[in-house]
């Protein structure tokens, strides 16, 4: 059998037999997100975590814990290539932002966690450059995807204390053009906040770029 003849076919049947949830994997998916009903009213309903802030960050947003269906789906979102994931992330977004009187903060310019170039080839995006381009219609802030690079590729982080991830990602990022960056207020972006090692090692970079201020967004936090 071709392959062409097998799209077709795959085609057909995913018009006859409902799309399973892509986070239970039990519900059918229902439009426009890749997950069933029950899996998004979990996230929906979920208490938004509260504002905070870490060391060089003056104020760091997260949506909803690290936890549950919203675990999954940025799991499946991070590592499966489900891009159509971003409809969920976009009204998740917005559901956030009426719930808190939350403006992000009037920041200048977005600026995404980066991934090392080897990872990006992998992975065929950046994550935390999705959710920076979501951003940009709600802040009306221009998204620089490029102001800050991942020059070294680091060890996983996952099981790392945070002063262990701070040491790892030592010298790992750079600033490109400053110009872009001097005196501005900055809303780095990424997924998850865990120890916020990352965001931390990002700021400290951006300021002495010459930032005025850097402030973070993530769609969820390790609480």
């Amino acid at each position: 059998m071709t392959n062409r003849l097998l799209k077709i076919l795959g085609s057909g049947l995913s018009l006859i037999l409902p799309e399973i949830c892509h986070s239970c994997r039990k519900g059918s998916a229902e439009h426009p997100y890749p997950i069933c009903r029950r899996c998004r009213a979990e996230i929906f309903s979920s208490p938004s975590c509260p504002l905070s802030a870490s060391g060089h960050i003056t104020g760091i947003w997260s949506c909803r814990p690290y936890s549950g269906a919203l675990r999954e789906c940025i799991r499946q979102f991070k590592y499966r290539g489900s891009k159509r994931m971003t409809a969920l992330f976009s009204d998740l977004l917005n559901s956030y932002a009426l719930e808190n009187g939350f403006e992000y903060g009037a920041a200048d310019v977005i600026v995404p966690v980066p991934l090392h170039p080897s990872k990006l080839r992998e992975r065929g995006y950046n994550q935390a450059g999705l959710i920076a381009d979501i951003l940009t219609g709600t802040l009306a802030a221009p998204v620089l995807h490029r102001a800050l690079l991942k020059i070294k590729a680091t060890c996983p982080q996952m099981g790392l204390t945070r002063e262990m991830r701070l040491e790892n990602l030592k010298g790992s990022f750079a600033v490109v053009d400053k110009t872009r960056l001097t005196g501005k207020t900055v809303l780095l972006t990424d997924d998850v906040m865990t120890t916020g090692a990352t965001l931390e090692t990002c700021a400290d970079e951006l300021l002495r770029a010459g930032a005025a201020e850097v402030k973070a967004f993530t769609l969820a936090r390790v609480i």
